[in-house]
């Protein structure tokens, strides 16, 4: 998405997978940004109800000021840049797999 022209700074993950430190830090280092997770243990609930909250307002209350009453804090998992290089080079091999792959199928299809 960065060749789009696309920039990320870092990720918010929630749900089941979100409680897992494992997966968080895992999606941080191949990623190479932070991830963040809300403290909330039920965050897609809690944005339904901001979202609920903030139609029922008058329009001069901000959304910025329903979020900052009704949002939790969250944890914030900086990614390992030697385990991204790790990621990277994992990568790199799939690739070379999936190239080989795909002219096997090639040859088998001859």
């Amino acid at each position: 998405m960065e060749e789009a022209g696309y920039c990320f700074h870092d990720v918010v993950m929630c749900g089941g997978l979100a409680k897992s430190s494992l997966y968080l830090s895992i999606h941080a280092d191949v990623m190479g940004i932070p991830v963040v997770s809300p403290s909330c243990s039920e965050a897609v609930l809690l944005g339904s109800a901001i979202s609920a909250a903030a139609s029922c307002q008058k329009q001069s209350v901000q959304l910025l000021g329903i979020l900052a009453r009704m949002g939790g804090s969250c944890s914030r998992i900086h990614p390992d840049l030697t385990v991204k290089r790790f990621h990277n080079k994992k990568y790199n091999v799939f690739l070379k797999l999936l190239d080989d792959q795909l002219g096997y199928r090639k040859m088998m299809a001859d």
